[in-house]
């Protein structure tokens, strides 16, 4: 697994073999200020319900309501009326609401109690929706807690799977707890069934959970005691999140001394994962300095926190639509710092990681919006904030293919040659590999290597973020004439319509000559024999106003046929001649 120094890498981006800091250039990552006069906001969800709001929690004990437009002046909830203690890194630390909000208008909160230990309890909205019902209290769980108020750990969310997972810290100074899978859930991530019987769901009357079935079960079921836990050796989790889309789950786990971690479990997981600690801090033996037989599952990412950095929190991988080059990226930070930092991976699966922005307060947490836009919460001065990207509300920030590449006039059998460059110009989507090129003027090509060498592999090449490479196309042909050429990518990309403007045959008596597209066309249509000059493109046999991938444009008759064509080329590649 990979290491990296983030702090170094933030602030040294030659250090990223030059691709990645070739694209990082020219993000501008924001951050807007949304709402303020909060009291120390440690968390934000949504509650997927289409109303856009944002619940922000409080780490006294209250839950706001932002409706996109204000601060509303009453309480969502308040649980600092009862047993609760919010000293320390104690409080109101997690919320989540039901998947199927608000037809199941539950929602659930993790908060630490009077004597220390930790607490998550279910409640429903009233009929309100601005406004808990805050008699409908419904324990799920209570874990005992050491003395200590720190190592609480408090992420509540729900996975693809409908299970609710919990994230719980090592108690402080319970060495070797996070390992201990016998009636110990601290240092572990946990997941339950919260869809139960509801006549068995009733205030003051738990366990009101059951442990998932499955597929699949946890993977602890009737061995140790502790049917609950799903992930363990963990030592504070303050955050994790499940990526929305791909279901893969990413934890960013305080370090003790030197030592921060991002924790990396792809979908689809059967559990049950050993992160390490207290044996491991991070993917160095743990005291530093000693001597062990490593155990478990290393980071993905690490980075040092004796100078200046002290203590990760963990975000989102990045599913919006306003900043398309950010999407796949999984933003985190450090708390003390302020600095956000975007992952990259690359073709050979290792992992990579930017400094973003350097923001001028402390970010105890993220928050994920319905829409999947994201922001941080600043703690101490009580704001929230909107990451984005600087003149990318419209995803404009994205290069789109250029025009059309004439070749020009072309002389009967003689060979002309085109370098082309192709690059993935996103920062934050996986590698993606280049299925193959199509380079098409209305007669027969060949693509060959540039410079007798084969800078894109075997035309398949695996693009990380910010890489490129070149090919060097070749195209004859054995009649002559002018001929505009178009460029498909076919790969594991969103594909996004480019116009090519000004494609011109100048000749149609080139019986049999046609061209294939591997993508849609469309355009004026019309029988081969009804083209006048600048009416369009023709389909063989058909007459629609979209060819589908595997058509052919057909020409024939001697006309002149001018028109655009728009062919579908994925954003993701810049094409440069």
């Amino acid at each position: 697994m990979a290491s990296a120094h983030l702090r170094q890498l933030g602030l040294s981006l030659a250090l990223f073999s030059g691709f990645v800091g070739s694209v990082v250039a020219d993000l501008d990552l924001t951050t807007t200020l949304v709402v303020s006069g909060l009291v120390n906001p440690i968390g934000l969800v949504s509650a997927h319900d289409g109303s856009g709001r944002l619940f922000i929690v409080e780490k006294a004990g209250q839950i706001r309501v932002w409706d996109g437009d204000e601060l509303l002046e009453d309480d969502f909830l308040d649980v600092s009326t009862g047993s609760f203690d919010d000293n320390g890194e104690r409080g109101l630390l997690g919320l989540a609401f039901h998947p199927d909000y608000p037809a199941d208008n539950r929602f659930f909160v993790f908060y630490t109690l009077g004597n220390g230990d930790l607490r998550i309890a279910g409640y429903t909205v009233s009929g309100d929706p601005d406004v808990a019902n805050g008699g409908s209290a419904m324990e799920l769980l209570t874990i005992p807690h050491s003395s200590a108020s720190n190592h609480n750990g408090g992420q509540l969310a729900f996975g693809l799977d409908g299970y609710l997972y919990i994230s719980v810290g090592d108690g402080g100074n319970t060495p070797g707890a996070a390992r201990d899978l016998t009636d110990n859930l601290l240092g572990k991530i946990l997941r339950l069934d919260i869809d139960v019987d509801p006549e068995d769901y009733l205030p003051g009357d738990p366990p009101a959970y059951e442990i998932p079935e499955g597929p699949p079960a946890n993977p602890f079921v009737g061995e140790t005691g502790d049917d609950e836990i799903w992930d363990y050796g963990l030592r504070n989790p303050w955050r994790f999140s499940f990526d929305r889309e791909t279901g893969d789950l990413w934890i960013g786990d305080v370090g003790q001394q030197d030592t921060e971690e991002i924790d990396y479990e792809p979908a689809p997981s059967a559990g049950g994962v050993d992160w390490g600690w207290n044996v491991m801090e991070g993917d160095q033996c743990y005291p530093p300095g000693t001597n062990c037989t490593p155990v478990g599952t290393f980071p993905v990412l690490t980075y040092e926190s004796n100078s200046g950095p002290c203590a990760v929190t963990g975000g989102f991988v990045y599913r919006g639509d306003l900043h398309p080059r950010l999407r796949g990226s999984y933003l985190f930070a450090d708390y003390c710092t302020g600095e956000i930092f975007g992952t990259v991976q690359r073709c050979d699966a290792v992992w990579e990681a930017v400094e973003l922005v350097d923001a001028p307060f402390n970010i105890p947490s993220f928050g994920e919006g319905e829409d999947g836009e994201l922001y941080v919460t600043t703690g101490g001065s009580g704001a929230v904030h909107r990451l984005g990207l600087a003149g990318s509300a419209s995803g404009a920030d994205v290069e789109a293919a250029p025009g059309s590449r004439d070749f020009g006039a072309v002389a009967a059998n003689t060979l002309v040659t085109q370098e082309i460059v192709l690059q993935n110009v996103n920062f934050g989507d996986e590698a993606a590999v280049v299925a193959g090129i199509d380079l098409s003027g209305g007669a027969p090509f060949a693509v060959n290597p540039a410079g007798g060498a084969d800078p894109c592999g075997t035309l398949t090449p695996c693009l990380a973020p910010g890489e490129s490479c070149t090919v060097l196309a070749e195209l004859s042909s054995a009649t002559g004439g002018a001929f505009g050429d178009t460029l498909e990518v076919d790969g594991n990309f969103a594909a996004a319509a480019v116009s090519l403007e000004g494609v011109v045959y100048e000749s149609c008596n080139l019986d049999g000559v046609s061209l294939a597209l591997t993508t849609a066309v469309t355009g004026t249509v019309s029988a081969c024999e009804d083209i006048t000059a600048g009416s369009g493109f023709v389909v063989e046999a058909a007459a629609a106003a979209t060819l589908r991938a595997g058509n052919f444009v057909a020409f024939d008759n001697g006309a002149s046929v001018a028109g655009t064509l728009s062919v579908e080329v994925d954003p993701l590649i810049a094409l440069e001649s």
